[in-house]
């Protein structure tokens, strides 16, 4: 009798895991996407991120604001962390800059058909920041 409660214990235990890591995994954790397909990886996403904040030489929090570091007005002695679902006029131009580098790579150089167009990089944020946070105009 024990060893059937111990097959259904590690049972309920893998089905519980298994549960929890599909909803780390993007089974719709993201919850702000607006520009990036709502299908991406939690890998392709933050490869993402990384190459947009050494194309720009800034940190996460040039487009993303911290959370509010206080509960029911009290400071909390915690570190400050990243909203990464607020919105904001900086992860506005974001997402246009973002959706502009897409069509041009959609149009000019979508070849391979076995890569989808969003994760095309012949045009990248570097091609006009080139390591600024705001390109240069002429």
């Amino acid at each position: 009798m024990t060893h059937h409660f111990n097959i259904r214990s590690v049972s309920m235990i893998l089905v519980f895991s298994a549960g929890s890591l599909i909803a780390t995994t993007n089974g719709g954790i993201y919850k702000n996407l607006k520009a990036l397909p709502q299908d991406i990886t939690e890998k392709q996403l933050d490869s993402c991120m990384n190459a947009y904040c050494r194309a720009l030489k800034v940190d996460c929090g040039f487009c993303h604001p911290p959370k509010p570091n206080s509960l029911y007005g009290i400071t909390l002695k915690q570190p400050q962390q990243t909203d990464f679902a607020a919105d904001n006029p900086m992860k506005e131009d974001a997402r246009k800059m973002i959706r502009m580098q897409m069509e041009v790579n959609r149009k000019f150089f979508y070849f391979d058909t076995l890569a989808r167009p969003e994760f095309l990089n012949m045009v990248n944020c570097y091609t006009c920041h080139r390591g600024s946070p705001f390109p240069m105009s002429e």
